[in-house]
């Protein structure tokens, strides 16, 4: 097995409105993978429909390499909103309540706890909790019973910067075990740092789907060039013929240049040096996911 999820041609309407427009995605086992978007992309009809809360207007998806059983959801944990717990009860007694609810067995309830980082606080009210510790209760809830998948809706919604810190080790930790993840964020930066695959929609439609680091670095090479003189610098630059833009940093110490793909710092360096111009400042500058994300949703 592969492949956890594979979506063939999904699309959702709502009256005459198409939410999701012919979705192809694949999620491969152990992966971290990302759905983004704006507001009205999509992204809750996605996770909606791989929930059977929503039906899909046409298009089928397959589930672990095959068509999914009835049951396949046994094998799926999912946090999507703010969880909800007793909170003049221990962490104990509000999972035992749910694997009651869910009908399955509280024997990993204990060792979830242990994963999320909450063991030696198991038997505290949760009026003590931290709303980061209540987070990773909720996650606690969704994987005490061995998913072969989680699904995380705004995992840090509302979270302090120590709380943020934490769900994305947990994240990262997680998936070291081989837990696939599923996670639809709008906090860029993060996704960035937990996520292997990503898929971008808007208004519907997929706009690239595939390896996060191949998206952030697939376009241009970006770098820092500075040198002695930047009024020099800059008209050798403009006659660059792979130039696709040149914007001064707000220091003024030197310029952001960007280049097509195939160009690399030999390129640059002998081609100024022809020129007369002599850097001294050439550092390579790795674009952001936020970078890439604005750009595309642009188009």
């Amino acid at each position: 097995m592969k492949n956890i999820l594979k979506t063939y041609a999904l699309h959702k309407k709502f009256g005459l409105h198409s939410a999701l427009k012919d979705l192809n995605i694949t999620i491969p086992k152990s992966s971290v993978y990302a759905i983004l978007g704006p507001n009205g992309s999509g992204k809750s009809t996605t996770l909606g429909i791989l929930l059977k809360a929503l039906r899909p207007s046409s298009g089928y998806f397959e589930w672990l390499d095959r068509k999914p059983k009835f049951n396949y959801l046994e094998k799926v944990g999912a946090m999507l909103e703010q969880p909800k717990f007793y909170m003049y009860l221990n962490a104990i007694d509000n999972l035992a309540i749910i694997a009651k609810i869910k009908r399955v067995s509280n024997n990993g309830i204990e060792e979830s706890l242990k994963k999320v980082g909450l063991f030696n606080r198991r038997f505290d009210s949760l009026n003590t909790y931290s709303m980061g510790m209540i987070q990773r209760l909720g996650i606690a809830a969704a994987i005490f019973h061995s998913p072969d998948v989680l699904i995380l809706d705004e995992p840090t919604n509302g979270l302090d910067p120590e709380g943020i810190t934490d769900i994305r080790n947990l994240i990262l930790n997680l998936s070291k075990d081989g837990l696939t993840i599923i996670l639809a964020s709008h906090l860029l930066s993060e996704v960035q740092m937990v996520s292997s695959h990503v898929c971008i929609l808007k208004k519907g439609s997929c706009l690239y789907e595939g390896n996060i680091s191949e998206f952030i670095n697939s376009k241009e090479n970006i770098f820092q060039l500075g040198s002695s003189n930047l009024d020099s610098l800059n008209v050798a630059l403009v006659n660059f013929n792979k130039l696709n833009k040149i914007e001064k940093h707000k220091s003024g110490k030197y310029f952001i240049v960007h280049f097509n793909k195939d160009v690399f710092p030999d390129d640059i360096s002998n081609y100024l040096a022809q020129k007369g111009v002599f850097l001294n400042h050439l550092v390579r500058q790795h674009s952001s996911l936020e970078d890439e994300f604005i750009e595309i949703l642009k188009n």
